[in-house]
């Protein structure tokens, strides 16, 4: 991945905002009955936006090489603070949109720290 953060915000609002992804909590990515994907809003930006793979949960794969690692890469790019935040408001419930929101208004990618 060859993108300055300020590339890697706006093509994560846009596809954020962009309708195309199923919202799910409590996982980076998720798989449905019916074989669609769904994902957490760092998911979105981990997997459509930075191209890591990310796993589903799954009792058979251990994790030390899957989500914590993509945690770790996501984190390098967005800060701790923004990727816990992000993470909570995911699972409490913001869409996809207010999510966008939140990140505009509180992440400046040309320093280390969120506005808020």
């Amino acid at each position: 991945m060859n993108m300055d953060k300020q590339t890697i915000k706006a093509k994560w609002l846009e596809e954020l905002r962009s309708g195309n992804h199923h919202q799910v909590t409590g996982t980076l990515k998720d798989q449905f009955g019916n074989g669609e994907y769904g994902y957490c809003c760092l998911g979105v930006l981990a997997e459509k936006v930075m191209g890591l793979e990310v796993r589903i949960a799954d009792e058979d794969i251990p994790y030390d090489d899957g989500d914590p690692l993509v945690y770790k890469k996501v984190g390098e790019i967005i800060g701790d603070c923004l990727t816990a935040n992000c993470s909570d408001k995911n699972d409490d419930g913001w869409t996809f949109p207010e999510i966008a929101d939140y990140i505009e208004h509180n992440w400046n990618p040309d320093t280390e720290e969120t506005v808020e």
